[in-house]
């Protein structure tokens, strides 16, 4: 009768630590798919914003506005699903503030009258695009790498 109810105890015991387990992988997962879906979405974000910044065409603001909204969904999510992780934490709050330092801007003030678009603002414009890309791409890199090695030793 011991042996019984020490091997139910046992099973009881060892299906709540791999529901645990199970758990934590995919949220791992969810977690690593939405740094992917982010970065494309930065990505997305600086390609509407630099073509309005060299066309001054509305039709680059629709994009961005909704990857800048994906991207801030993105962020809020991430930190819902990392709230115990500080080192993800402050990964996404220095992104957040590249994100607002580099790609928030008030359409109604880039353009004064009389502003023009030279060929030297399309190489500033387009160096300037490559390094905010770049800045941000290091953040996400290290947040999802930090969050593979999290997974690996997990899986262990």
């Amino acid at each position: 009768m011991v042996a019984l109810l020490a091997m139910t105890w046992l099973v009881h015991q060892t299906g709540g630590q791999f529901n645990s387990s199970f758990s934590f992988v995919m949220q791992t997962y969810k977690v690593l798919d939405l740094f992917e879906q982010t970065q494309a979405y930065v990505v997305d974000a600086e390609a509407n914003q630099r073509g309005y910044f060299l066309t001054g065409r509305q039709e680059y603001l629709e994009p961005y506005q909704h990857a800048m909204q994906a991207i801030r969904d993105g962020v809020k999510e991430l930190k819902k699903l990392t709230s115990k992780d500080p080192a993800q934490l402050a990964n996404l709050a220095a992104l957040e503030k590249l994100v607002n330092e580099e790609l928030v801007f008030d359409p109604n003030t880039i353009f004064k009258s009389g502003q023009v678009v030279t060929n030297a603002s399309v190489v500033t414009l387009t160096a300037r695009g490559k390094e905010k890309l770049e800045q941000m791409r290091r953040i996400m890199f290290q947040a999802h790498e930090e969050q593979q090695q999290v997974l690996s030793k997990h899986q262990q």
